[in-house]
């Protein structure tokens, strides 16, 4: 014989399945009605629970890859506009538009089957500064990022220039 709880539950389920699309339907209202309010929720339970967090998502991952990776594949702009949402706080699609699609040091616009442009950014503040070719942003980031390392190359260079004369 069932008791009280049990027969709660019981109907608790029957309902749900009975009426899935209306759950549905007022849940997703419910998300979009108090979007932002559930999201700074979520990122503040995220900041006190880090390590619940990082369990909770390795299985998920765990559990789901054969999905994920589908996704991504299927989703690919999408994937990459929401990682450098996360990362710079602008999408790319935002980025090419302010910033083109041409490398902002050399001017070279790639063609297909080369590397795209990469998101420049400051390594304090994580603003981003341009889109660079991978050799630009290879050679800035090799000159240490700043004004001084590529200065100093500039005096190196023209030092160099009188003894090849």
């Amino acid at each position: 014989m069932m008791n009280d709880k049990e027969k709660k539950a019981e109907y608790a389920k029957a309902y749900r399945l009975a009426n899935k699309e209306k759950i549905a339907k007022h849940a997703k209202a419910y998300y979009l009605e108090n979007r932002d309010n559930l999201i700074e929720k979520s990122k503040v339970w995220g900041e006190a629970n880090k390590e619940r967090k990082a369990a909770r998502d390795k299985v998920y991952y765990e559990a789901n890859k054969d999905k994920l990776a589908e996704y991504q594949l299927a989703n690919r702009e999408r994937v990459a506009d929401r990682e450098h949402k996360k990362i710079y706080g602008i999408t790319l699609a935002e980025c090419v538009l302010r910033f083109g699609t041409s490398c902002n040091n050399c001017g070279h616009t790639p063609v297909e089957g080369e590397r795209v442009l990469n998101t420049d950014h400051c390594h304090d503040s994580n603003v981003v500064r341009g889109r660079l070719c991978p050799t630009c942003n290879v050679g800035i980031g090799m000159l240490g990022d700043n004004i001084e390392g590529l200065e100093s190359a500039i005096r190196y260079l023209q030092r160099s220039e009188l003894r090849c004369q």
